[in-house]
Order: C-alpha cells, then sequence, then structure tokens
C-alpha cells in the first residue's frame, strides 16, 4: 500500500502581548510572553518541502514565500497579499534537489535565491524575474563539498548583498 504525504505550509503570525498599561508586577510577570494568531494552512504545492524564506519576489512592498521542494527539484513562490494570504504557487525548476534556500539581491536587479543542492553538492544561484519566478541559473563551486547552510549579509560593506556558506569538508 503506498502512502501518499501531503505538504502544507503553517503560517502562525506572532504578536507580543502587553496589557495597557501595565503595574509594575504585571511589567514583569508578563515580559517575554508571545501570543500567536490562529495558523494559516497552505498546500506547498511540491513534494518533501525542505527549505523556505521570505521575501518580495515582485517588488511590491509586501512579503512572499519561497520554498523549495527536494524531491521533484522546484522552488516554488507564493506571492503575498498584504493580509495573511497568499497567491497560489509559482514553480521554477531548481535543475537540482534543493535543501536549503536564502534570499538576496545578488544581481542589483530583482530578489534572487541561492539553493544548495544535496544531491551534487553545488549550490546554485536563482536570478529572479521580479514576478516570483526564477529563469535564469548559475552554478557556485563547494569543490563538491556539501552545503549545510548559508547566510545573506553586506560584509564587505559595499551595500551589495553577499553569500556565506556552511561546507562540510570532504576527508
Amino acid at each position: 500500500m503506498q502512502r501518499r504525504f501531503a505538504c502544507v505550509l503553517v503560517l502562525i503570525a506572532a504578536a507580543v502581548s502587553y496589557l495597557s498599561p501595565p503595574s509594575a508586577a504585571q511589567q514583569h510577570s508578563n515580559a517575554g510572553k508571545v501570543s500567536f494568531a490562529p495558523a494559516i494552512t497552505l498546500p506547498t504545492g511540491g513534494s518533501f518541502p525542505s527549505g523556505i524564506a521570505s521575501g518580495d519576489f515582485n517588488n511590491d512592498g509586501v512579503p512572499d514565500l519561497t520554498v523549495v521542494n527536494f524531491s521533484n527539484g522546484v522552488i516554488t513562490v507564493a506571492l503575498g497579499k498584504g493580509n495573511g494570504r497568499f497567491d497560489p504557487w509559482v514553480w521554477s525548476p531548481a535543475t537540482c534537489s534543493p535543501g536549503l534556500v536564502v534570499v538576496g539581491r545578488f544581481d542589483g536587479k530583482n530578489l534572487d535565491a541561492v539553493v544548495n543542492d544535496d544531491a551534487y553538492l553545488n549550490p546554485l544561484v536563482m536570478l529572479g524575474a521580479g514576478d516570483g519566478y526564477f529563469p535564469n541559473t548559475a552554478s557556485l563551486s563547494s569543490d563538491n563539498n556539501y552545503v549545510g547552510g548559508f547566510a545573506v549579509g553586506d560584509f564587505d560593506d559595499d551595500h551589495n548583498d553577499d553569500l556565506a556558506a556552511v561546507v562540510q569538508l570532504s576527508p
């Protein structure tokens, strides 16, 4: 008997809870408490979702979501509507088996994605088109070592996004 699993993304919005105006005793007892809105569940549209990131992929000022799907080698984007809801997922082939995703503006234009490749090891830069799709990719060399994590930041203070990677060196 073959099992089928539904892949879903569960969004939980957090809000810091404060009482108005708190007494000194209440301030201490409420410090660090967080409450969550009801979860929103979205089918991911892919199989075996393995990484998630957020960013503004269509340059409208509203956060969007991207999910990489390991077993079918795609990256999907759900464009945000600004009310906690999202448009249907749009798919772009990742031409690999992605396990992780980070986003940044690496070409200085639209938001791009970088994914690791759990099957072939070398990461891919997926250049965003500004509409949620990633039509162009470029391979980065990890010297055939496994990339276990990424970070994006302006590490050299040139006002451009840079990429850092954690690499497990082969013996």
